[in-house]
């Protein structure tokens, strides 16, 4: 476990204990919240994910070697392939993989089939792979048990979905990221076999390329939402770098946020909550803010956790920039 250091030995004002007390005061919060800090410097460094067990002990990971750092120690990393894992409420393991992750295979190398008979393949891989066949595009979405079989994608066609968040009712939820800076960063209720429109589904075409059926609005045309048979976006966010979802199971908080969507956007620096409602065959979100750096530029909220009381922890990165392959400080971070 994470803990702070003994602040009460010092007779003057310690430096940790400053500086992170004027770090949560410049966090703006929805009418009734409280921010305290848990863990800061020099204890952590750059946190990104984080997960609390059934005893409340809150588990960190720390990236300090981030994309240029990583590249110095020729240590190739690529952030539009595998993110993350969580385990939903049937015991089965949900985790996907951005659009540069090509393809899925067991620990000898042989492409992996999911229960449709296809390969964990994008289509765009296919010429690597004698006899693989496979009806995908780009990011995915799967879910396996535990034996690591019975491998299912849940849906396709993402750019860079970063985290997947599963509710008590088996609902799946996912943030993903736009071609950088059109304003189409969205969150997706995971309607199971979906194609998510980031490439046109029987050419491939990108969002870019001009075609009779776009949206007037670069957001929507950027997910082929016009098209027939492309699932609608969940709710959309603008400009970003989404990062961490989870569902609120708790009580704790405003009512308004029981049960919703959180979300982390490292790019504005706010974490955000979709409310969710029903909507034909599947939901809408409308998006509040919970938490934003709005006096705080380096606030970089890279991942939210519920704790068993109903508060949540959130990471922060923090920096004063974040995406387009550069990290400035890789001393500093929050929770």
């Amino acid at each position: 476990m994470s803990q702070l250091p003994d602040l009460g030995r010092f007779n003057k004002p310690h430096p940790i204990l400053a500086r992170c007390g004027q770090a949560v005061s410049q966090l703006d919060l929805y009418t009734g919240l409280e921010a305290t800090l848990f863990a800061s410097e020099p204890q952590i460094l750059s946190p990104t994910n984080i997960d609390v067990d059934h005893r409340g002990r809150v588990w960190v990971c720390e990236v300090v070697n981030y994309r240029v750092h990583a590249r110095n120690n020729k240590r190739p990393q690529d952030d539009h392939s595998t993110h993350s894992f969580v385990f939903g409420p049937d015991g089965k393991l949900y985790l996907n993989m951005g659009n540069n992750g090509g393809f899925f295979h067991d620990a000898n190398g042989k492409l992996i089939v999911d229960t449709a008979d296809n390969h964990l393949l994008d289509r765009r891989q296919l010429g690597r792979f004698k006899d693989a066949h496979t009806s995908y595009w780009d990011g995915m979405i799967f879910r396996r048990n535990p034996k690591r079989s019975e491998f299912e994608v849940l849906g396709h066609n993402f750019r860079n979905n970063f985290e997947v968040g599963v509710d008590s009712f088996g609902n799946v939820w996912q943030s993903d990221n736009d071609d950088d800076g059109n304003y189409g960063v969205r969150i997706n209720y995971v309607l199971e076999g979906g194609n998510y429109g980031h490439l046109e589904e029987l050419t491939g075409a990108g969002w870019r390329k001009q075609r009779v059926s776009q949206t007037t609005d670069v957001s929507s045309r950027h997910w082929y939402q016009n098209d027939p048979g492309v699932v609608p976006n969940f709710a959309q966010s603008g400009a970003g770098s989404p990062t961490g979802i989870s569902v609120y199971k708790g009580e704790l908080l405003p009512k308004v946020f029981h049960n919703q969507v959180i979300h982390c956007d490292a790019g504005p620096g706010v974490v955000w909550v979709a409310t969710v409602k029903p909507d034909g065959g599947g939901f809408s979100g409308e998006i509040i803010n919970l938490v934003k750096g709005e006096r705080d530029k380096w606030f970089r909220p890279v991942d939210v956790a519920v704790v068993p009381d109903g508060a949540l922890f959130v990471s922060d990165w923090y920096d004063p920039i974040v995406s387009w392959n550069r990290q400035a400080d890789s001393y500093r971070g929050r929770i």
